[in-house]
C-alpha cells in the first residue's frame, strides 16, 4: 500500500474488506477473534512501512466521524428532529423541560 496516495476513506475500505475476511476466517476457527486479527494485520502494515501512524490516525477520525453521524441519524429519527426543540441558552428560565 503506498502510503502518500492512500486516503482515509481507502483505508476505511480497506480495514472494511480486512474485517469481512475476519469474520470468514473466524467462521472456520470458532477460536479466532476477528477484532484481535484486523489488530494484527494494522500492526503488520505499520510495521512494514504500508501505514504510520498519521494515517491511523486519519482512519480513527474518518469511522469516529461516520459513526457519530450514523448514531445522530438514528436518534434524530427516534426521538425527532432539532427544529422541535429550543436551545438551553435561548429559553427562558434555562432548562425548557422535558419535549412532548
Amino acid at each position: 500500500m503506498d502510503q502518500e496516495q492512500t486516503t482515509p476513506d481507502d483505508l476505511a475500505q480497506t480495514l472494511t474488506d480486512a474485517v469481512a475476511a475476519a469474520r470468514d476466517r473466524a467462521r472456520e476457527d470458532p477460536f479466532g477473534n476477528p477484532v484481535l486479527l484486523v489488530a494484527l494485520a494494522i500492526s503488520r502494515q505499520l510495521d512494514r512501512g504500508g501505514l504510520d501512524l498519521d494515517q491511523v490516525s486519519s482512519l480513527v477520525r474518518l469511522l469516529r466521524d461516520r459513526a457519530f453521524a450514523g448514531r445522530a441519524a438514528w436518534l434524530g429519527m427516534r426521538i425527532g428532529t432539532a427544529s422541535r426543540m429550543t436551545p438551553l441558552a435561548l429559553s427562558p428560565g434555562g432548562w425548557p423541560g422535558p419535549i412532548r
